[in-house]
């Protein structure tokens, strides 16, 4: 027969402190492809999408403009209701601009596609770093002087 749960043994767990840096780094370092990867072919996307320069332009401001708004809102809201539910809401989005992008035939859909995967900035900067502390006990996490 299962157990009760019991609150104060679900927050004993605590994860693998190398399995969380090695997640935390194959995601940084997903979420930073997903982000320079426009750059290479910027010049190319003019005859992809027969657009002037300053349209395609948008294929990166869009990425860095929902990244600007939403890195605040995303740790704000990570304060409230979790840094769980926040994380993996802004990794959907990522997925979700992703298949966007796969499918885009349209610079409206390029420009649509990079700003769902901009939101995933709040994650890889924002909530990064403290993340990876999390796991730590107290004393590993503290610098210590020399």
């Amino acid at each position: 027969m299962d157990e009760p749960f019991d609150a104060r043994r679900a927050d004993d767990h605590h994860p693998h402190p190398g399995r969380v840096v090695a997640v935390l780094a194959v995601a940084g370092l997903g979420s930073s492809f997903a982000f320079t990867a426009i750059t290479p072919i910027q010049a190319h996307l003019l005859d992809l999408f027969a657009s002037g320069r300053e349209e395609t332009a948008w294929a990166v401001t869009a990425t860095l403009l929902v990244a600007a708004v939403l890195t605040p809102i995303s740790g704000r809201l990570a304060d409230t209701i979790g840094k769980r539910r926040v994380e993996l809401a802004l990794l959907a989005l990522l997925a979700l601009g992703s298949v966007v992008l796969a499918g885009a035939q349209a610079l409206w859909m390029l420009a649509l596609g990079r700003g769902l995967q901009g939101a995933a900035t709040g994650t890889s900067s924002r909530r990064g770093s403290p993340s990876s502390a999390t796991p730590f006990p107290r004393a590993a996490s503290t610098p210590r002087s020399l």
